[in-house]
């Protein structure tokens, strides 16, 4: 088992505040895939751990226009420092922007010595929730501590986006719903102001099930154009949203990820959404009473 100690602290950098988070970087690089947008992890942390070097985060790299391989200033009780950026990474807690330094070089111009948090790398076939349940026995009584294994804090994380995204999956249905009835009521008008047209069909013997197909048809065909149209849109609204607005008010963009699978099963149940709304005005063709429709003919 190896253990990484974690201290964050806000600094003043450039009239504003800035996270500078100090890990053991040579435990935690052994043990977790960091995203890097520049730089290469097994470069980075051998810099970070061996020289006056640093990692910033991207809304850093955006927002004082800085970047691997040049010199960042660090308020330290000795006067500025300057730090080498080692590289560049994704990271998302903090909307200030994050420095990540390593223990022993912040131990050289720091001479804080305080914890916030402590990671725990166990060995393969180590038993998580075992770990966390002897830790709490030993020192829960005489410390306040909140101990808990990764996988409780992933699925946590997972549980509370999932229920900040609540209200949006029911508008997601409430549009669905009014899609449904702005169909239906298209092609009802539709099928009112073609009165004459469908009992022409009718009187050149066109069957009440062929009306039915011919409305069901342009229903399906409504419900083709606008999951495309709303699939175009969605994606460019989605790249502008990750590359454009959250550059700009936070600094970092995320990483677009294209969900195939539930794209194509939320536009096969957007169609057959369109198809049941074809449905009454259908019926409502097919009813078409051939001779009153063709009595001012």
């Amino acid at each position: 088992m190896e253990v990484d100690a974690l201290r964050s602290l806000s600094i003043p950098y450039q009239g504003r505040q800035i996270i500078l988070n100090v890990a053991d970087l040579d435990v935690f690089g052994r043990h977790t895939e960091y995203p890097f947008i520049a730089g290469k992890p097994a470069e980075v942390f051998a810099e970070v751990v061996s020289q006056d070097s640093v990692i910033v985060s991207e809304n850093v790299q955006h927002r004082f226009g800085v970047g691997r391989g040049d010199t960042i200033a660090l308020p330290t009780p000795e006067g500025p420092r300057g730090f080498r950026i080692a590289g560049v990474s994704l990271d998302y807690s903090s909307d200030q922007g994050t420095v990540v330094m390593h223990w022993g070089i912040f131990r050289r111009y720091w001479t804080e010595r305080v914890v916030d948090s402590v990671g725990l790398f166990l060995t393969p076939g180590a038993n998580p929730e075992a770990v966390v349940a002897e830790i709490r026995r030993r020192h829960g009584r005489t410390h306040r501590l909140f101990v808990f294994s990764n996988h409780a804090f992933k699925q946590e994380i997972y549980h509370l986006v999932d229920q900040s995204f609540v209200i949006t999956y029911a508008l997601e249905v409430i549009a669905i719903a009014v899609g449904i009835m702005g169909i239906a009521t298209a092609l009802y008008t539709s099928v009112l102001e073609r009165q004459r047209e469908i009992s022409v069909l009718r009187a050149l013997g066109a069957f009440r099930g062929q009306v039915r197909k011919i409305i069901m048809l342009e229903s399906s065909l409504l419900g083709l154009l606008g999951v495309s149209v709303g699939t175009l849109c969605g994606g460019c609204l989605s790249l502008i949203l990750i590359y454009v607005i959250n550059r700009q008010s936070f600094g970092w963009t995320l990483r677009f990820a294209f969900p195939t699978w539930t794209i194509l099963v939320n536009l096969g149940l957007i169609w057959l959404s369109a198809l049941v709304a074809g449905v009454w005005p259908a019926q409502q063709a097919a009813k078409v009473r051939v001779i009153e429709a063709l009595r001012m003919e």
